[in-house]
């Protein structure tokens, strides 16, 4: 029996592979340890490690983990505080309406009383 090249040497490549990703991933959970920060789940970890061209988080079901990260808050995070800021703006936009109405409201009443009083 013969042993093939190319196999042996893919395999060793992928061997290599996964040893360097455990490496990796035992990094980023030791790091986040250290930093006292809340500790990275299992597929927060194995998502920040795997390249995304990967197919094998899709193909188990697991969705990336988004890498960017600003001042320690997440993606969803910072779409929920996004859209509060949205719906604060529209409220001042609103009240600002409101506002410019009772401003003109009041210029006329003034008016009025300045014709009344002539």
């Amino acid at each position: 029996m013969q042993a093939c090249p190319i196999r042996c040497s893919t395999l060793f490549i992928l061997v290599m592979d996964v040893l360097n990703s455990l490496a990796a991933m035992e990094a980023i959970v030791s790091e986040s340890g250290q930093e006292r920060q809340q500790p990275k789940s299992p597929t927060e970890v194995v998502s920040q490690v795997l390249p995304k061209s990967s197919t094998f988080l899709q193909n188990v079901g697991i969705k990336y983990a988004n890498k960017s990260r600003i001042g320690g808050a997440s993606a969803l995070q910072m779409q929920q505080l996004q859209a509060q800021l949205d719906a604060e703006k529209q409220e001042s936009a609103g009240l600002k309406d409101q506002l410019d109405t009772k401003k003109i409201q009041a210029q006329e009443s003034e008016a009025k009383l300045a014709e009344q009083t002539v």
